[in-house]
């Protein structure tokens, strides 16, 4: 293709704004033929992308149809280059930029990662030539990052960075998956969930590799590659790790570390083949507070303790503990990242300091999901058209699995079920899936709302398991959100194990003062599929939450004012008038018919609720001030 060719912009994909532009127009592009690299370092081979092989520089003219005569040549080159290539090769682009060694590597690495998403450089040195190079497994960001040649600047040299780029077998090798599985066993038996802390120490001699018969050694690259990648991918919150015992001498892998995990506080190098803080020095920016370096060679090049320390607090200013010893921290002050990658405490409901407030919530939930998990959801559902405005209200739904530890997404055991709420489904994550049919998903109105909300699967919402936040409440409106497990149909019966699924429900409703209750506005709906490990989880935080926090408000009732008389006592006139405006504010009855209830309960005020909510579908409609 001709260099000057535009291309159609509606075809461009990429990660980066620069590269968009190169692609559309190819003049802005920076400079990345091989007359802008240096000649003693610009690569002899180029890869032949259509064999998978590499091919000679002088060898490119077989595949633009041979040039003088070695066509023939050339292709018996190739062949042999397949042959070649081992079954456990990988190929990887490396990026180089020109006397790279005049520019601090976290500086240009900052720059790199401000634009190029998801960036984790692997293997960064500085080779004989000067320039900084480093790996990446991934095409698209290679092309990224190449693109930005000659676009980034250094205001202390006055100079831009030069970059390009070669594809190149990787200095690892691929594992095999029994090998990926037998380490990831490993580090599952190595790591310490309630202190978040992995222990790689004398890592060759896991039990489990013993027993295996393997050899592990994070000293060879593809192994400590995949340990990183590991973390990166299941345990980024740790705040403590051992790489003790390992003969490490280079950590040049290990700086991957950057980027798997920001958290690590405590970290022990002790007893490796470390001979210089240059060496440490890779691993600046960790959050490090005590380190353990004894044991390395790196220890004899000081003879001062203070030296020791200086050329610690370098690299790591936060540490107040070095080899185990005390020591005063050159940096203090609040460490950004300090509660980072905690897992955020699951608290008990939040409720309003306002009685009123909570019981407008209280009611309201209460009657919601019972009308809700009624045995008829096509005929039951319509008496929801109550709780919405008649115009304004609005109802979606969005179904989204969550995919537990290791990756892997829970599904409905009934499909039909599944697509049931699939087709109702308001994702803005898969917006082009429906957008065409976005009326048909968001439904407007309190009649489209009950229409809808009939068509989905019959119910059965587990109300010991809800947590209930007010977040909002003002004169004119007020937020709250409901969230916990629930089954659909068809419901387990007998000894028969229900199929448990994760919710939450927002609503933003309006006060109706005429008969003191309250309309839907807006409704969203999230639902989801749940993992039996997540499922045990999240009743273990539930039980935590509701023995640290004062015990959970029921939904199951209607709450009973302050003003509550002991049940052996006769009320006096005047609490049993408090007692009838407030049971007909909740209940949304005429005060007439909130004394009966509350006459044929003797007067007790949670028995009167139970017995409204109980018997609520046979109350005549006269006996409601408005619509409720």
């Amino acid at each position: 293709m001709s260099r000057h060719i535009r291309v159609d912009a509606r075809n461009i994909r990429s990660r980066n704004r620069f590269e968009r532009l190169a692609q559309i127009d190819p003049d802005i592009r920076g400079r990345q033929d091989d007359e802008d690299v240096p000649a003693n370092i610009r690569r002899q081979h180029a890869f032949n992308a259509n064999r998978g092989v590499y091919v000679p520089r002088g060898a490119r003219g077989a595949q633009q149809g041979g040039r003088g005569g070695g066509g023939a040549r050339n292709e018996q080159m190739m062949r042999g280059a397949a042959a070649g290539m081992q079954r456990d090769a990988i190929l990887v682009w490396q990026i180089k930029i020109r006397q790279g060694h005049i520019y601090p590597i976290a500086w240009v690495f900052k720059q790199l990662g401000a634009r190029i998403e998801d960036f984790k450089p692997i293997l960064p040195q500085i080779d004989n030539q000067m320039n900084l190079s480093f790996y990446v497994k991934d095409e698209e960001q290679a092309d990224s990052i190449s693109v930005l040649s000659d676009r980034i600047r250094h205001k202390e040299s006055s100079t831009s960075l030069r970059i390009w780029k070669n594809q190149v077998v990787a200095p690892w090798r691929r594992l095999r998956q029994e090998d990926v599985q037998l380490i990831n066993q490993a580090l599952d038996t190595r790591y310490n969930e309630e202190g978040r802390a992995l222990d790689l120490s004398e890592f060759s001699k896991i039990p489990l590799f013993i027993q295996n018969d393997k050899l592990f050694r994070l000293t060879s690259n593809q192994i400590m590659l995949h340990v990183l990648d590991r973390i990166d991918e299941r345990y980024g919150h740790i705040t403590a790790l051992s790489l003790k015992m390992n003969n490490l001498a280079s950590l040049d892998c290990a700086s991957m570390l950057l980027w798997a995990t920001k958290y690590v506080k405590v970290l022990d190098l002790s007893a490796n083949e470390i001979s210089s803080m240059d060496q440490v020095a890779k691993l600046k920016g960790l959050p490090v507070e005590m380190i353990f370096l004894e044991g390395n060679r790196l220890c004899d090049e000081f003879s001062r303790s203070t030296d020791y320390l200086s050329a610690v607090h370098n690299i790591f200013p936060r540490v107040n503990r070095l080899d185990g010893i005390e020591v005063a921290p050159q940096q203090t002050g609040t460490d950004p990242n300090e509660d980072a990658g905690l897992e955020p405490p699951y608290k008990n409901s939040y409720f309003s300091d306002s009685d009123v407030v909570v019981g407008i919530v209280q009611s309201f939930i209460s009657e919601y999901f019972k009308i809700y998990d009624a045995e008829n959801p096509l005929m039951d559902r319509q008496q929801l058209t109550m709780a919405y405005d008649k115009e304004e209200s609005m109802f979606t739904l969005t179904v989204q699995n969550i995919a537990d530890s290791t990756g892997r997404y829970k599904t409905f055991q009934n499909r039909e079920v599944y697509e049931t709420y699939l087709r109702q489904s308001h994702n803005v994550k898969q917006l082009g899936k429906w957008e065409a049919k976005r009326a048909e998903r968001v439904h407007v109105g309190a009649m489209s709302i009950a229409v809808a909300l009939s068509r989905l699967p019959r119910t059965k919402h587990r109300e010991e398991t809800f947590t209930i936040d007010i977040s909002f409440v003002s004169e004119h409106l007020l937020v709250f959100s409901v969230s916990g497990l629930f089954e659909d149909a068809p419901l387990a019966t007998g000894a028969a194990l229900p199929e448990l699924k994760y919710f939450q429900r927002q609503f933003v409703v309006m006060p109706v003062p005429e008969n003191s209750s309250v309309k839907v506005i807006s409704d969203m709906l999230y639902i989801s599929a749940i993992h039996t490990g997540r499922l045990e989880k999240f009743k273990q935080l539930l039980e935590r939450a509701q023995k640290q926090g004062s015990a959970q408000p029921s939904t199951s009732r209607i709450a009973a004012p302050p003003t509550q008389p002991a049940a052996s006592e006769e009320p006096t006139a005047e609490i049993k008038q408090a007692m009838i405006v407030e049971f007909s504010r909740q209940s949304g009855m005429k005060p007439e018919w909130s004394e009966k209830c509350l006459l044929d309960s003797g007067w007790n005020y949670e028995q009167a609720g139970q017995l409204f909510l109980e018997n609520r579908s046979k109350i005549p409609s006269e006996a409601f001030a408005a619509a409720v």
